[in-house]
């Protein structure tokens, strides 16, 4: 329940950033490549695995990935006013996440093989 609700802030967090025009109602340019948003969004979901994300926390997760809180909100923008570009990031998120599952589970499994092999 907890990560839900953790899941759920940091979609809002990305939601209230508006649509992807600016005031003069122009669209905004693609701040991002959608791979390197889809990283950073996946990296942000991880931190609140277990536990809310708080400021501090996201802001490690940008300097980790190099990236700014304006330049990060500016990519929710432009991702999520349109839904083919927000379902191109959804995918690449649930692409790193299944990957980085079967690379713990290998490591998982060669401990556990090692440890066997100790007995």
């Amino acid at each position: 329940m907890k990560r839900a609700a953790s899941h759920a802030a940091l979609l809002l967090m990305i939601g209230a950033g508006g649509s992807a025009c600016d005031v003069a109602g122009h669209e905004e340019a693609q701040p991002i490549t959608a791979t390197q948003f889809a990283q950073v969004y996946t990296d942000l979901l991880q931190a609140t695995w277990g536990d809310s994300l708080s400021a501090a926390r996201a802001d490690s997760v940008f300097k980790a990935d190099r990236l700014t809180r304006q330049e990060f909100e500016a990519a929710a923008r432009y991702y999520s006013a349109e839904a083919e570009r927000w379902g191109e990031v959804l995918k690449l998120v649930v692409a790193e996440m299944d990957s980085q599952m079967a690379k713990e589970a290998r490591r998982v499994s060669t401990q556990s093989n090692e440890a066997v092999g100790r007995r």
